[in-house]
């Protein structure tokens, strides 16, 4: 292999090495605590590796002077077709380690847990359709099925390769867990995407440039350029910091008069009796308890001493990463509290500051309503 070569393996393992340690620094202190949380631990980094090595093999599809040169016509051709099959076996290993994991925390069978992830979860149709639109990919381009069809058609279905990767956006930036408010990661996979797109770029547009203006080829800085700004759109739902515009009167603690107007208004059905064996209904506003991304307020119905129901009055919302991870994680915090009948309930993964601030609120109220928490 020649120094060329040398360079850009080490290049790519060193990117690898960064994609690990961001999956590594986004974990939470309870990651391995069980079973579950190990499972999620490694569908998470799953995801990651598998994502870094589909923009991989976008640059290695390209075959580009300099890559081929740097690499070797026999060994790059080598290299795409078995970094496919390690793509599909990882991103197929991140869905089955996710369900798993998810339906052991939620006490459910794996097909439960697919259907709610369905049907909860922003974008995860979309993946679900990307991942089985790569395997379509990848099963035709096994050799027995790539002679069977002419170079033409080959080629051209090799294109939904860019369909299979757009479509799995939504879901990376709805639910990716890594990037909630961490700066680094999302600069880091901004430059990641950026390359790719330049490269791609500088690959594909020039041949079509000169086939439609006599002019020539754009300027490599407005291609540097129009990347950048394209990957900074594609992540542009992730913020850095918190937007005002997203925030509409930002959360905040109740005052001692509204806590007492709270307490004034319970309806328990015998006045003396908020115990665990009253049979009267009684409703009970907890604390709001402060996330780095806003407060976390419950609201809680006794039925039979007895938790009925739960009401999320506040979550945090002070980005819109944070308010789409608020909406997506405060169904499965309710069903577990309902399950376990108090706040001492497993987090969830990639939310344990939400988790937290949602099992001290529930905590106080519990104990304003006369139970253990």
């Amino acid at each position: 292999m020649s120094r060329g070569g040398r360079a850009l393996v080490a290049f790519f393992l060193a990117n690898l090495a960064a994609v690990v340690l961001i999956w590594w620094d986004a974990l939470d202190a309870h990651a391995f605590a069980s079973l579950a949380g190990i499972l999620n631990a490694a569908g998470r980094v799953t995801a990651l590796v598998g994502t870094y090595l589909v923009l991989v093999q976008l640059v290695l599809r390209t075959h580009v002077p300099w890559l081929v040169t740097a690499l070797g016509k026999d060994r790059l051709r080598a290299w795409h077709t078995n970094n496919a099959y390690l793509v599909l076996g990882l991103l197929a290993a991140h869905g089955g380690l996710q369900i798993a994991g998810y339906a052991l925390a939620d006490r459910v069978d794996l097909l439960s847990e697919l259907g709610l992830l369905l049907m909860r979860y922003e974008g995860m149709v979309l993946a679900f359709a990307s991942l089985a639109l790569l395997g379509g990919l990848t099963l035709i381009s096994l050799e027995r099925y790539r002679h069977r069809m002419p170079w033409p058609t080959w080629r051209a279905l090799h294109l939904f390769t860019y369909a299979a990767v757009l479509a799995s956006i939504p879901h990376q930036l709805a639910t990716g867990s890594d990037f909630i408010d961490a700066p680094i990661a999302v600069a880091y996979w901004t430059f990641l995407l950026a390359g790719t797109l330049a490269i791609l770029v500088a690959a594909r547009v020039p041949p079509l440039w000169r086939a439609a203006t006599p002019a020539g080829p754009p300027h490599p800085a407005v291609v540097a350029l129009g990347a950048i700004v394209v990957a900074a759109y594609l992540v542009g739902t992730v913020r850095l910091s918190s937007d005002p515009a997203t925030v509409t009167a930002r959360s905040r603690p109740p005052t001692d008069a509204e806590r007492l107007a709270s307490s004034a208004s319970a309806t328990p059905a015998q006045p003396a009796a908020a115990s665990p064996v009253s049979t009267g209904t009684l409703t009970v506003q907890g604390d709001a308890f402060e996330t780095p991304y806003g407060f976390a307020q419950v609201r809680i119905t006794l039925s039979g001493g007895r938790i009925a129901e739960i009401e999320a009055l506040q979550m945090p919302n002070a980005t819109r990463r944070s308010k789409t991870m608020s909406n997506s994680v405060e169904y499965w915090l309710r069903k577990r509290a309902i399950e376990a009948q108090s706040a001492s309930f497993e987090i969830l993964s990639g939310a344990t500051y939400t988790s937290e601030a949602y099992q001290a609120s529930l905590a106080s109220a519990l104990r304003a309503a006369g139970r253990r928490p």
